[in-house]
């Protein structure tokens, strides 16, 4: 699936428009997060903290044509049990994208995306006390997304510098045997905007809401730090949360937990 959109792209590429091409693998972003969780609700020993890594690389880019891939690790974790650091699961994210640039500003693509979210031995042991206490249990839900999307992207030049991008995400294809199925959350939107900025640094707030069943919103605030030479901090202070108390699979965001976090990311551009 992944080298069909790459030769998808390489094909729209080498019919494009006027420009010089940049080529291969020219820019990568780098990032690793860590948050911890607050909220005190049924999920509390099974969702305490969460940590991510991730990529993103242009595979091809020649002038207005691009062709992205990404990949995430989101791993969870739940209580701390006689000093024992306990893993619930692991979500792998993976997406390639293609994206033509109308304006410098304003990009139109698509692509496909893919979640696969896996529970650990941790998790049963964990579940175990818990009903062994009396305790209710929630639902935590593992498996596949693969999901199709249109992307618009845009980049106004307005006060605050927002950063849009919605994305119609209709289609889910449960594999070859299941086929094609309606997405539950068929819109995504992402707002970013520059609340302030100085040398080096700036502040940033966020929102990301995915509309549909069991849909979320999430809004965050983050402190960017030593900048250097690349638009985001190279280090972000993060506060976020969003109102419920649902754990949701997403291809934009693997296992979205709502409820109150803080954290941290550190992110490199390279060029």
């Amino acid at each position: 699936m992944f080298s069909f959109f790459v030769f998808n792209g390489w094909l729209y590429a080498q019919s494009g428009s006027s420009g010089q091409s940049q080529g291969a693998l020219s820019e990568a972003r780098l990032h690793g997060d860590f948050s911890k969780r607050f909220e005190r609700d049924i999920f509390q020993p099974f969702f305490s903290w969460e940590g991510r890594i991730g990529f993103e690389t242009v595979v091809f880019r020649r002038g207005r044509q691009t062709v992205f891939f990404k990949s995430e690790i989101l791993t969870v974790g739940g209580a701390i049990i006689r000093d024992r650091v306990n893993v619930i699961g692991t979500s792998y994210l993976l997406e390639s994208r293609y994206q033509f640039s109308v304006l410098n500003s304003f990009h139109l693509g698509g692509g496909w995306s893919h979640n696969s979210s896996h529970l650990t031995q941790d998790l049963t042991e964990l579940v175990g006390r818990e009903i062994g206490m009396g305790k209710p249990v929630p639902s935590i839900e593992a498996g596949d997304l693969n999901v199709i999307f249109g992307e618009i992207k845009w980049e106004p030049s307005m006060p605050l510098n927002p950063l849009m991008v919605v994305r119609i995400q209709p289609v889910n294809l449960r594999g070859f045997r299941g086929g094609p199925s309606f997405y539950d959350r068929p819109i995504y939107l992402a707002i970013e905007e520059e609340l302030w900025k100085g040398r080096e640094k700036r502040m940033v707030s966020a929102v990301q809401h995915e509309m549909g069943r069991q849909g979320f919103s999430d809004f965050s605030i983050r402190l960017e730090l030593f900048a250097k030479n690349q638009k985001e901090g190279r280090l972000q202070l993060l506060i976020g949360g969003s109102p419920g108390s649902e754990l949701h699979a997403s291809t934009n965001y693997p296992w979205y937990k709502n409820g109150l976090r803080a954290g941290l990311r550190i992110v490199f551009n390279t060029k």
